[in-house]
């Protein structure tokens, strides 16, 4: 697989273990684990563009400090944006890894921690980034809405399940790194397999 050093990324989110595996694996004579890789190395990249978006658009606009109201609506909703897509793209990367361990038989176990955390980065994605879900009976309708910015780019979250609101906090940086940990920790082990 032809890929380039990431060194252009900031290097807390670079991916060695996952280019030494790619490298030492290039999966030329199977297409499915080949292009099972590559939608990895991609939709990485999609996540990670999002994700420094949502940063460098927080920070302009907390730098810029306005007291307009419509720039303020502006900013807030490009960074929910930024957010919400890096969250689609994330987890479009974990159902890939997974995709990937089933096609090359991957027996390793995955550390508890990691997988309280992917699973809660799952339901964000399913739970609040998808669209609302409105039924006939409201009774178990389901919605959510962004409601506000922290400076760490944190997003406060209002959700609507049956009638009643509650509130979560999503850290979406912080949710990128675990990802991206979590996949180089499953290729570290596989590198060390082979």
């Amino acid at each position: 697989m032809n890929h380039v050093d990431l060194d252009y990324m900031f290097s807390k989110y670079q991916i060695p273990n996952y280019l030494k595996f790619s490298r030492s694996h290039p999966f030329h004579n199977n297409h499915k684990r080949y292009h099972t890789m590559k939608i990895i190395y991609q939709y990485y990249h999609f996540a990670y563009y999002q994700m420094i978006a949502l940063s460098d658009t927080c920070n302009n606009f907390f730098r810029k400090n306005t007291e307009d109201d419509d720039e303020i609506d502006e900013s807030m909703q490009k960074c929910w944006s930024f957010a919400y897509g890096m969250y689609v793209h994330l987890r479009t990367v974990i159902d890939t890894i997974k995709n990937i361990r089933i096609l090359i038989d991957d027996k390793n176990d995955i550390d508890k921690y990691y997988k309280l955390r992917i699973k809660e980065i799952i339901d964000v994605t399913n739970d609040i980034v998808k669209h609302p879900l409105f039924k006939t009976d409201m009774s178990n309708s389901m919605a959510s809405q962004p409601q506000t910015l922290s400076i760490d780019g944190s997003i406060d979250i209002v959700l609507w399940f049956g009638g009643r609101a509650t509130k979560k906090t999503l850290s979406p940086e912080k949710n990128f790194v675990i990802v991206r940990n979590y996949m180089e920790s499953i290729f570290e082990k596989l590198n060390k397999q082979s």
